[in-house]
C-alpha cells in the first residue's frame, strides 16, 4: 500500500466525517531511514487544513533545505516553510490558504533522528 514514501499519498479529510489524521515520519518513534523522499497531499472537503506539531526532531541544517527536513506548502503567512532540528515547540500550528496542503519529508544519507508526529485536521 502507498505510504507517501514509496509513492505520493493523498489524505482526504472531511469536517463532517474523517476530520483528523496523524502523520508520522517513517518508522516513528524509531529513527527514520536514510534517503527518504515522502510526499503527502492533504485535501479538505470543505474549509481549510490545519497541521499541528506534536513531536519534532530531525537533522538540523542552517537553511533546513540541505539535510533532512519537513516541508509544508500552501500555508497562510509564509506560503511555505522548511522545518528541521529539534526546537519546533509542540503545539506549533500551520493553516492552509485553501482546501489543500502539501507536506514533504526528505532525509539524506547521514544522520537520522526520531522524526516527527503531526496532527492534521479539516477545519470546515
Amino acid at each position: 500500500p502507498c505510504d507517501g514514501c514509496n509513492c505520493p499519498m493523498t489524505i482526504n479529510l472531511d469536517p463532517d466525517g474523517t476530520s483528523s489524521y496523524t502523520l508520522t515520519s517513517p518508522r516513528y518513534p524509531k529513527k527514520y531511514s536514510h534517503n527518504q523522499d515522502c510526499k503527502y497531499t492533504v485535501i479538505a472537503a470543505t474549509g481549510r487544513v490545519r497541521l499541528t506539531i506534536s513531536k519534532f526532531n530531525v537533522e538540523w541544517s542552517r537553511t533546513c533545505k540541505t539535510k533532512d527536513y519537513l516541508f509544508i506548502g500552501q500555508i497562510v503567512k509564509y506560503t511555505k516553510t522548511y522545518l528541521c532540528g529539534n526546537t519546533i515547540p509542540a503545539g506549533t500550528k500551520f493553516k492552509s490558504k485553501n482546501q489543500q496542503m502539501t507536506i514533504r519529508f526528505h532525509s539524506n544519507g547521514s544522520v537520522t533522528r526520531a522524526g516527527y508526529k503531526v496532527i492534521i485536521q479539516a477545519l470546515g
